[in-house]
């Protein structure tokens, strides 16, 4: 059973989403990559037996971890376009309170680091856009 702090995270998750603020095109599209590349990768975890590989799964297996290598990459490029748009002021950060489950309000990046860093439970930080405040991703 999951507690309350983690309940509130599993409810902001959930609103992460999309907006068409041209600001935030690229990282739209380094996420949806990075979500395309993730489901390839579970859908060729299901194929194959990866404990116990057979002779014949070679290729299998380097198309796989070529698969794997391009995703991490997709990931890194979205997580610093992410930073980059915090640094740049075109995503904003906002502090959430676990235990009340409320918006306590907005954050510098420098106020962040700190929470992120230390991994506080009770605190969470989400990232939205500048311009119609879409909750894009949680910072962790």
């Amino acid at each position: 059973m999951a507690n309350e702090a983690e309940q509130y995270r599993e409810f902001l998750e959930a609103k992460n989403g999309y907006c068409s603020c041209p600001t935030l095109a690229e990282l739209f599209a380094q996420r949806k990559k990075a979500e395309s590349l993730e489901k390839r990768c579970e859908f060729f975890k299901t194929e194959v037996d990866l404990a116990n590989p057979k002779a014949e799964d070679l290729k299998f297996l380097k198309d796989y971890r070529q698969l794997v290598l391009e995703f991490r990459k997709a990931c890194k490029d979205y997580y610093k376009t992410l930073n980059d748009s915090i640094l740049q002021g075109t995503a904003v950060l906002n502090l959430h309170d676990a235990q009340k489950k409320s918006l306590v309000g907005r954050i510098k990046y420098e106020q962040a680091a700190p929470i992120v860093k230390n991994a506080s439970k009770n605190l969470i930080i989400t990232v939205n856009c500048s311009n119609c405040d879409q909750q894009i991703d949680l910072a962790d």
